[in-house]
């Protein structure tokens, strides 16, 4: 048996996974506060108590791994409440398990390639759309880590404007800027017909932004115009850079609004070196189970 915390941005997904097939998924509400833990630590240890203790549990986290492989090193002002904390520590004494701590991209990847978009592919890339832009590569077999654990999922925080806003990792013109959901309110704030958008009285988030712009607001659609840009930007460098045979799309706006995709395919196609195929474009079906997966 085999214990999953996925510690996402808005939801702790739980899984716990007989080799099978999984025997108890939970979902419980991550509002950035300590007691998200404690309420995550309480559902494992139940798992325990009924089931007996896993051989071994996973943590999917948000950010940068440290490099002892304990927590979360950066996530640039998210995710406050785990700053500090030593997660496979919190993990293995509340399921009774050694565990293990990985980046969230490169545990879905590693899910994809098991039972997913990317099974039987040695090559492939993936790309996350949400409060940011996650990405994760696999070369040969083997996910892209790097000499500090960097490797392959910094993806949202290629520069594509030079002249772009400051980001909060301290880039300028970072993909995220224009293609992350926390940007949308500040780009369509900037727009000067902002005042008659519907986004102008509400949240700002990718759903409000494809509803609007589906209902023919010029605001929310030249905002998701410059985020779908942004998302294409990201692709086209992940592709010069690793070569796949797959790209497994994920996230909210990609799962949800085909038309986005097929957009996406248009413009990583037009922008990629002439000498290269454009790699398939893959909808993940179950992202989020995919990451626990992983």
């Amino acid at each position: 048996m085999i214990a999953a915390v996925d510690l996402g941005g808005g939801t702790i997904r739980l899984g716990l996974h007989d080799g099978n097939g999984w025997v108890e998924r939970v979902r419980l509400p991550n509002t950035d506060q300590p007691a998200d833990l404690d309420a995550a630590a309480a559902q494992l240890t139940r798992w325990r108590a009924a089931h007996g203790a896993p051989t071994r549990v996973g943590v999917a986290i948000p950010g940068i791994v440290t490099a002892d492989g304990t927590g979360l090193a950066s996530a640039h002002g998210k995710y406050a409440h785990l700053r500090g904390r030593d997660l496979r520590a919190w993990a293995a004494a509340a399921a009774g398990a050694p565990a293990r701590v990985e980046n969230d991209a490169r545990a879905a990847l590693l899910g994809e390639a098991a039972a997913g978009a990317a099974h039987g592919c040695r090559d492939a890339v993936l790309l996350i759309v949400g409060t940011g832009i996650g990405t994760a590569a696999l070369v040969d077999g083997h996910l892209v880590r790097g000499a500090h654990g960097h490797g392959g999922v910094l993806g949202g925080h290629v520069t594509i404007d030079l002249a772009g806003a400051a980001c909060p990792c301290g880039n300028l013109g970072c993909a995220e800027t224009l293609g992350g959901s926390w940007a949308l309110a500040g780009l369509a704030a900037t727009r000067p017909d902002y005042g008659a958008s519907p986004l102008a009285s509400g949240p700002v988030g990718f759903r409000e932004v494809i509803a609007a712009a589906d209902a023919g607001d010029p605001c929310a659609a030249a905002v998701l115009d410059r985020a779908l840009a942004s998302w294409a930007a990201v692709l086209v460098t992940l592709i010069h850079l690793f070569d796949p045979e797959r790209v497994v799309l994920a996230g909210g706006p990609l799962c949800s609004a085909p038309a986005l995709v097929s957009g996406l395919r248009g413009r990583v196609a037009s922008h990629l070196w002439s000498g290269i195929a454009c790699p398939d474009l893959v909808v993940s079906p179950r992202p989020r189970s995919r990451c626990s997966a992983g």
